[in-house]
């Protein structure tokens, strides 16, 4: 089963490698904790280290966090931009409408087969689905929505992570999400010895042995990396 790597040092030597090549991936935490950091470092380092182009898929967000994100960690995305290899689309509020179950298939899906074809995308990162969530009044709905979007991404072949927002206390908005994607990624802050400790779970991780304990991480100039925790 081939692994591609997540361009978050010291990350997959603890899964087996890297993603499964194909899978599709729930990365969840409380706002602010690095989930964005960590959905775009595996965007830039697969366009820059590993030829593969991406494609970043924006509902809650505008381009000057992607602006931020260059200056703070030194990412040249309006250069990979410009070259095709990695492409920002977005969704604002107001059009959560596309993502209906009735016009699922003929409108989001074929949008998304289209942008995928023109930019040769294998890795897609999708920030974040949580409004998508809440603009469903049956939650049956939205998982059936999120089914098909991640459904969709592996036919073609892409690795994918959906990030996703939980409470201030780390309780997820929509738990069912867990049961839709291969692998389930969780960063949560605590408090130890008046610091702030970052770590990352891997509550679920398909085709893999389990991480059994929580992954310290950091987030540096040069992006998030993980401290062995021993």
């Amino acid at each position: 089963m081939e692994r591609i790597p997540t361009g978050i040092s010291g990350l997959d030597e603890f899964i087996g490698g890297g993603l499964i090549r194909g899978s599709t991936n729930l990365l969840k935490g409380p706002s602010g904790v690095g989930k964005s950091v960590m959905g775009l470092q595996f965007l830039y380092a697969g366009a820059v280290d590993y030829g593969e182009n991406g494609l970043m898929i924006q509902v809650h967000g505008y381009p000057t966090d992607i602006e931020w994100y260059q200056s703070a960690f030194g990412w040249d995305f309006s250069k990979l931009s410009e070259e095709g290899k990695v492409i920002f689309t977005a969704f604002s509020p107001s059009d959560l409408s596309k993502f209906e179950l009735r016009t699922l298939h003929s409108d989001v899906i074929l949008q998304l087969y289209k942008i995928i074809g023109e930019v040769k995308a294998k890795r897609i990162v999708f920030d974040s689905i949580t409004p998508v969530g809440f603009s469903f009044s049956e939650r049956r709905e939205y998982r059936n929505v999120i089914y098909l979007l991640s459904k969709a991404l592996k036919e073609k072949g892409c690795t994918s992570i959906f990030i996703s927002e939980c409470d201030p206390d780390g309780k997820s908005f929509f738990p069912e999400e867990d049961f839709v994607f291969d692998s389930v990624f969780r960063l949560s802050r605590t408090r130890e010895k008046g610091q702030v400790i970052t770590q990352l779970h891997v509550d679920k991780m398909v085709a893999s042995d389990p991480v059994k304990q929580p992954l310290p991480v950091d987030i540096t100039d040069s992006g998030m990396i993980v401290i062995p925790p021993f």
